[in-house]
Formats: C-alpha cells, structure tokens, sequence
C-alpha cells in the first residue's frame, strides 16, 4: 500500500480551522452564555440591593432606608437610568422627611427637598403619575416645614405643589388620587387661612373639600368620604367665629356625623378620636351661639342640650386617646 503524504501546508490548514472553531467556540460562550448570565446576576444583585431598601422603609426604618438608596446610587452609577434613580431619590427624599418630621429637624427636610428636586430633575419625560407622587411628597414636605417654622411661605409651597400634582390628575383614570389630592389643596388653603383669618377666606378650602367629595362618596369610598367630612368640618369650625358661628357650626356637626357613621372607634382611633373631639368644638359653639330666631325662654333648654352633647363626645375623644384640649391637627 502506497502512503500517502499530507503536506506541510493542508496540515496547517486544518490546525487553523481547528484552532478557528474552538476560538469561536468560546467566543459564542461567553457573549452568549457567559455575559448574559453574569448582567442577570449583576442585575439581580441590584434588585436585591433597592428591595432591602424599600424593606427597610416599609418598616419606617427612615434613615437605614436612606443609607441602603444612597449605597445603590454611589454603588451602581452607570446601571440605572434616569427613571430608575429618579424613583430612589424620591423614596430617599420620602424617607428623609418623614426623619425630619420625627425629630424636627429642619436639615432632614432641606436633604429631603434636595432628593426630591433631583427625582424631578432626572425625569425629563416623566410619567405623569411618577410627576403626581413627586409632587405630593413635596407638598407635604413643605407642610411640614410649616408646622416646624410657622413661615407662610412654606404653606404657599405646599400649595403649588399639590395643585402641580393635581394637574396631571383625572378624576375618571384615577379618582382616588383625584380625591385625595383635592383634599390636600382644600388642608393648605385652610392652613393659610388660619395662619391669617382677618385677611383670609375660607370659601376655596371649602370648595377643594367638595370636590374630594364629589368623587369620594358615601357609597364609592367611604373611608375617603369621612376624612374628606372631617376635614371639611375642621374648616368650618376655623371659619365659624368669623362667619355666622352656628350656621357653620351647624354644619360642622352634620358634617362630623356623617363621618362619624364611617369611622371605626377601634380600627380607626386617631381618626375616630379627632372627629369626636371636633364634634366636641361644635356643640360647644353651637351651646354659646343660639340661633336668633330661638324664643328667650328656649336658649337655656338649647344650652344644656348642645353643652352634653359635647360632653358625651369629649368623653368618646378621649377614650380615643385624643384629650379635650388637644391639638386636632390633619394627618399629614
């Protein structure tokens, strides 16, 4: 048998298409396999990271959340997107007044403010309801720098940013926000009334309680429909000693018990004791105020009445856990 001699060249030849197909081999592995298993670890890490965050501030953990979104923000700089990072620096900013207003602390609340411009900033196209919650914390946030400082011009902050929020609001895509943001802007109106009543009106703070109203109903959302009352009622009784006192006391009192018909004493005890407690204010009003037309030999018969009603719900305040003498502030 005659052997047949390879030459040098094929020999080479075959070595390099050997050599080739294993280089491409490994060259599929690893920008199919490898890296696309390793970017899903990476990201799967980084979710990990953001929901030990959102744990510790679903717990009210406040500053330990915001230490865990910072390291995610410092930790991966070029793996989250505008979106994303406007997102944590809101929760940040959330997180942050809600420290602040625990202990009163007006530089939590500028690092606050700080987080929260920057959660808009970062959203050149931001979805509408991303905007609207941005919007509401920094309503609230300037509520509460109000409630630290007393300066007006914190309540006017507040206000723009709730009704900045109430823009991008639909009332048939989202009622519940519609109402609640509603409610917000008539608590601001009334807190700039009752930061100057001698020059101020209660009728727009009036007017943003009925439009909560109008959406948060008895039937629809009646844990909606009573805070909207109490509030509502909270605003009459500021207005009352200036306007006609028992025509808005009135008022008051009808609307407190209507909310009181939604609000459970033991589920609901702060909402249920503040609501008693301002019922309490209205019959005392109403005690010391008769209406005109009431005959002479009446008013004390009306006096009594209304002084035991008030007595009867101070009592049911306080069981509540909310005093006679107690400060009836808005959940904020």
């Amino acid at each position: 048998m005659t052997r047949t001699r390879i030459p040098p060249w094929l020999m080479v030849v075959v070595i390099l298409i050997a050599f080739g197909g294993g280089a491409l081999y490994v060259r599929h592995f690893v920008e199919n396999v490898l890296k696309p298993r390793q970017l899903a670890q990476h990201r799967e890490k980084i979710s990990r990271d953001i929901a030990l965050a959102d744990e510790q501030f679903r717990r009210k953990r406040w500053m330990a959340a915001v230490q865990q979104y910072q390291f995610v923000l410092r930790a991966y700089p070029s793996d989250l997107d505008a979106a994303r990072r406007g997102a944590i620096q809101h929760r940040a900013g959330a997180a942050l007044r809600q420290e602040g207003l625990r202990k009163r602390d007006k530089a939590l609340l500028d690092r606050a403010r700080t987080a929260l411009m920057e959660a808009l900033t970062l959203n050149d196209d931001i979805a509408p309801s991303v905007y609207r919650e941005t919007q509401s914390e920094l309503g609230r946030l300037h509520a509460t720098y109000f409630e630290l400082s007393g300066d007006r011009a914190a309540l006017d902050a507040s206000l723009a940013a709730w009704r900045a929020a109430l823009r991008v609001t639909n009332a048939a895509e989202d009622p519940a926000a519609y109402a609640e943001i509603w409610l917000q802007v008539g608590n601001a109106l009334r807190s700039i009334y009752e930061a100057r009543p001698e020059s101020g009106d209660i009728a727009p703070a009036l007017d943003a309680y009925g439009r909560a109203l109008e959406v948060s109903t008895q039937t629809a959302d009646p844990a909606g429909h009573a805070r909207a009352q109490v509030e509502r009622a909270a605003a009459l009784l500021a207005a009352a000693p200036r306007q006609s006192t028992h025509r808005y006391s009135t008022w008051a009192a009808d609307a407190l018990q209507q909310a009181l018909t939604a609000l459970d004493g033991d589920a609901d005890r702060p909402a249920y004791g503040r609501a008693q407690k301002l019922l309490g204010d209205a019959y005392m009003l109403l005690a010391s105020h008769p209406p005109s037309n009431l005959p002479d030999n009446w008013h004390y018969q009306h006096k009594y009445r209304h002084e035991s009603l008030a007595r009867r719900a101070y009592e049911l305040a306080e069981q509540a856990g909310v005093p006679r003498g107690a400060e009836t502030k808005s959940p904020n």
